[in-house]
């Protein structure tokens, strides 16, 4: 409990961190083509990240976690630095050719703010290789159920790149943003290496590999087709009036960052422990220990989002005074969180129940389901976008997140009932 709780407070300040991001660049330029541009160009950074790092991370912590502490090390090591060689090399094309992929993703966008969004989007790629070691250290410390520290290191990366985005904002404006970003996972990996401990001089077993990409395989193709309604979403509001990307983007950070809390606090280190029971086929704890998860998330995500509902709108225009939010803005942004609510309570029972499912080394299931329900709901987003704008849009993603726990949680309580 004692761990639950120091997890979930270290979370909390990585939580705010990244809360003080947000809201130090919406206070200081609006909701407008500034911040626009910013957003958009987060875009790429994002999707690698969370197609690559979020996969990796999801595959190597149950490969880890059930080998000794010599070849959790050495094998921590020689992945690391395929992932960061991997992802330093997709980020240097993916900068080259940013003037031509950058355009595509914001149709809507005036040629000055889309030569920003280049800009912007190249400072941000530098993130992309930082990111995949920071995750391989994290991987590994959560593998040696070593949680505390893991998230320590991000709450204090968060904290510092924050002062350092305050501090350069007077001299570097909006740009001020994209590198303190980048700077994060730098921060956090510099942290965290040291914990690996010394590099091995002995070369890893080569049947690691395969196996490591026989369970990554379907997560990358899998992330790859539906992870892309971050580029959806992006081009859409790129045609609506401008700010109105950055609002729609600020409330799904707001959801997105209250998830990585849930996640970090009681997802990750259900991982571990889910694994450990898949090993010793005690499907009994590992039943109870997925419902003792999910039904508390699922609880916990409903009554903070009916406090939401009932205090939200007042908070935001406290929050608001002073700063070059207007009130239509505002109370814009307090709609786009009520229609995204589904985001929040789906996007914290699928931690779980994705979870569970990668413990049993099935990373099929969850990636098949997902595929399936976006390729349904991006022809609906389109026409919700263009019939109700971007509340509708708003409501849609909230509709996927829910749809997509309801019908994982069904399977694999259907699979557990006949074990």
């Amino acid at each position: 409990m004692r761990q639950t709780v120091a997890i979930g407070f270290l979370a909390a300040v990585n939580l705010l961190a990244s809360f003080g991001f947000l809201g130090l660049a919406v206070v200081e330029f609006g909701a407008g083509h500034l911040t626009d541009a910013f957003f958009a160009a987060s875009v790429a950074p994002q999707l690698v990240m969370a197609v690559l790092t979020g996969s990796i991370s999801s595959v190597a912590i149950p490969l880890l976690a059930n080998e000794d502490e010599s070849t959790r090390r050495m094998w921590s090591w020689h992945l690391l630095r395929i992932a960061t060689l991997t992802m330093l090399g997709l980020a240097l094309a993916l900068g080259i050719a940013a003037p031509l992929w950058v355009p595509a993703t914001v149709p809507g966008f005036d040629a000055d703010t889309v030569a920003l969004t280049v800009e912007l989007a190249r400072i941000q790629l530098v993130a992309v290789a930082p990111a995949a070691a920071a995750t391989l250290c994290v991987a590994a410390e959560n593998a040696r159920h070593r949680f505390i520290w893991a998230e320590a290191s991000g709450a204090l990366a968060g904290v510092v790149s924050l002062a350092v985005f305050a501090a350069a904002l007077p001299e570097l404006g909006i740009r001020a943003a994209a590198w303190a970003a980048a700077l994060r996972p730098v921060l956090q990996t510099l942290l965290l290496l040291p914990r690996l401990g010394a590099y091995p001089k002995a070369a890893m077993d080569p049947a690691v590999l395969p196996l490591v990409w026989k369970r990554l395989r379907p997560l990358v193709y899998g992330s790859a087709y539906f992870k892309a309604d971050l580029l959806v979403d992006r081009i859409l509001t790129s045609l609506a009036p401008s700010g109105s990307l950055s609002l729609l983007y600020v409330a799904q950070q707001i959801y997105g960052a209250a998830s990585t809390v849930v996640s970090r606090a009681v997802g990750t280190p259900a991982l571990p422990i889910l694994a450990n029971h898949v090993r010793d086929a005690n499907w009994t704890s590992f039943n109870r220990e997925f419902k003792r998860r999910a039904g508390a998330l699922l609880a916990l995500s409903i009554v903070t989002l009916g406090l939401f509902a009932l205090a939200g709108d007042p908070v935001l225009r406290a929050l608001a005074h002073g700063s070059r939010f207007t009130p239509g803005q505002v109370s814009q942004l307090w709609w786009l969180l009520l229609a995204l609510g589904g985001m929040w309570i789906g996007g914290a029972v699928g931690t779980v129940s994705t979870v569970a499912y990668y413990a049993r080394g099935d990373t099929r299931t969850p990636t098949w389901l997902s595929m399936v329900t976006f390729t349904i709901y991006v022809p609906i987003k389109v026409a919700a976008f263009f019939l109700f704008g971007i509340v509708g849009l708003a409501a849609c993603i909230s509709a996927y997140y829910v749809v997509n726990a309801v019908l994982q949680v069904a399977l694999l309580v259907k699979h557990l009932s006949s074990r």
